[in-house]
């Protein structure tokens, strides 16, 4: 008894030892020049051990024990600063850290603002860079991840992975419409005429080498769906003879997931290619409010794939050939069963394959290239309404194709002169099918794109100032439109009043000009002006389809 008594006073006076002994690191983290609090910001005091900042740039290390802490403190675009503290017995250390923005962003080479090569202080437009390095200290899980660390940028995925997809918009535009942001992968369009939309899931995020990301009105060089900026998304060129990346990830809620990159350009040889896959799957959650729950409430789960390879050919120092290949699939279900095996779900299937040719000939830099995008979507939706059961397949086949190209040519030290052309074409062939009625709703329709494009950046007063000055013209043209009710039973027979089984051609032209002025002083200051103008053309949904939308009823034009 007395030795129990013993150990349990040892074991108490040991603890109170240790509790009295733990002290606490904390401070903020604010941008060295201006000043501004730094949220999400890293600290680093242990390894695999850390916090992050508040939304005032406040962190806080709490029960320590007495020692020597050397501290890490590191954000996205800002250079990494390590700290050791000594703390001493229930000692707090507050900290003031400033970091300071990484130099070499302003000697990037970026493309996106001017579709010519430049350096990213010489552009006079607000871009962004995320770069290798950056890319690789954010955690992600898709590449729309990322994009939330750049300022200005809205990212809706409500659900994370779970969701069906996720939307990307920017300088205020509708955040539920990804029509208005243009989204390339290596400079070629992937938003789709349909809707306007990107399938943010199937692209690797291992496959990336860089994202640039132009903010502000971008149609004078990218036409239709550029109103609110451009992403273009840059993937990896293989440099040595072999190299790769395999990783497999195990999360909550039984998410599962692997993904394999390989790459190669074999010794002494001008073909270079990669392959890139990823799987993944898990059982998710109810992401319903209670209060929105039934009995038919289920987990919204997924399971999808995606694979994908490129192969490159140098012709020479200054020519090569690139094309491309990407598959994908999904299964995501959206929370709700009643009698379906699988309940409500959405899926895509979804191929892209592109080709590419680039060449330096003299004072020409030449580009051209080509696109193909096809598209499954299907959307079940199984559910109870009014004490009814309604199951209805909507099935939609979407594609996307299109050629471009440009060239630029330098004159002297003074002019960059680019010109090209485009021309692209989406077509949509869906239905909505009920299958507890009789009813089954179609809508059809093809539009037509094409544009031609200069621009001259101007430099004067020994290449401190730069004049940019642009013009597109866009034409876009609607056909083979037609919206049809099969066998309308009573619950769609409204529907039935608004066909339009000939649809009248439509079409719309835009003129779309930029002027922008920038003076630089030195290397980190730079004043510059900009004006231009969006131009958005309707999408495919919008000319030939009818009814029901959120807060109202979406009514086609009658000829």
């Amino acid at each position: 008894m007395r030795f129990k008594v013993l150990l349990i006073t040892i074991i108490s006076f040991l603890f109170t030892v240790n509790i009295q002994a733990q002290g606490v690191i904390k401070g903020k983290i604010t941008d060295a020049q201006s000043g501004e609090s730094l949220t999400g910001a890293n600290v680093v005091y242990l390894k695999g051990k850390g916090v992050t900042t508040d939304s005032k740039g406040d962190f806080m290390l709490q029960n320590l024990n007495t020692g020597t802490y050397k501290l890490e403190f590191s954000f996205v675009g800002y250079q990494t600063v390590v700290k050791t503290i000594v703390l001493g017995k229930n000692q707090t250390k507050i900290l003031d850290v400033q970091l300071n923005p990484l130099k070499f962003l302003t000697d990037e080479v970026v493309i996106t603002g001017t579709r010519t090569e430049n350096q990213l202080k010489n552009v006079p437009n607000r871009i962004n860079v995320l770069t290798p390095r950056q890319l690789k200290s954010i955690p992600m899980q898709t590449i729309d991840d990322a994009l939330e660390y750049v300022s200005g940028i809205n990212v809706n995925r409500p659900f994370g992975i779970y969701s069906s997809k996720a939307t990307v918009t920017m300088r205020g535009l509708s955040g539920k419409e990804q029509a208005r942001t243009l989204v390339m992968i290596d400079g070629i369009p992937v938003n789709k005429t349909d809707g306007g939309t990107v399938n943010w899931n199937l692209i690797n995020a291992d496959n990336i080498e860089r994202v640039e990301v132009a903010k502000g009105p971008a149609s004078s060089l990218y036409g239709g769906n550029a109103m609110g900026g451009v992403i273009n998304i840059i993937t990896k060129k293989p440099v040595e003879p072999l190299s790769g990346k395999i990783s497999l990830d195990y999360g909550t809620y039984n998410t599962l997931g692997g993904k394999i990159f390989l790459a190669g350009r074999p010794k002494d040889s001008k073909f270079f290619w990669n392959l890139n896959g990823f799987a993944r799957q898990g059982d998710g959650y109810i992401t319903q409010a209670p209060i929105d729950r039934t009995p038919y409430t289920r987990k919204s789960n997924l399971k999808e794939m995606s694979v994908g390879g490129k192969l490159g050919y140098d012709i020479s120092k200054d020519q090569n050939i690139i094309a491309s290949i990407n598959y994908y699939n999904d299964y995501h279900g959206t929370g709700e069963k009643v009698y379906q095996k699988n309940g409500n779900y959405t899926s895509q299937e979804t191929w892209q394959a592109n080709a590419a040719y680039n060449v330096k000939l003299n004072e020409y830099d030449f580009h051209a290239g080509l696109f193909y995008q096809k598209e499954n979507y299907s959307k079940v939706s199984d559910y109870m309404s009014d004490n009814r059961y309604n199951y209805v397949d909507v099935l939609s086949k979407r594609s996307d194709m299109g050629l471009f190209a440009n060239a630029s040519r330098k004159f002297g030290e003074i002019h960059n002169v680019i010109a090209g052309m485009e021309l692209k074409q989406g077509a949509v062939d869906a239905s909505d099918v009920y299958y507890t009625s009789t009813d089954k709703v179609n809508n059809d329709g093809t539009m037509d794109f094409a544009a031609l494009y200069a621009q001259d950046e101007i430099l004067l007063l020994k290449q401190k100032m730069k004049i940019v000055a642009g013009l597109r013209y866009d034409y876009a043209g609607f056909h083979d439109g037609k919206f049809t009710i099969e066998d309308p039973s009573y619950a769609l027979k409204y529907l039935y009043y608004y066909q339009v089984p000939d649809m009248k051609d439509e079409s719309w032209t835009a003129l779309s000009p930029k002027l922008s002025v920038q003076y630089r002083f030195n290397d980190s200051y730079r004043l510059y002006i900009s004006y231009a103008k969006g131009f958005r053309p309707s999408v495919l949904d919008d000319m030939c389809r009818s009814g029901k939308i959120s807060g109202g009823f979406k009514l086609l034009i009658l000829p």
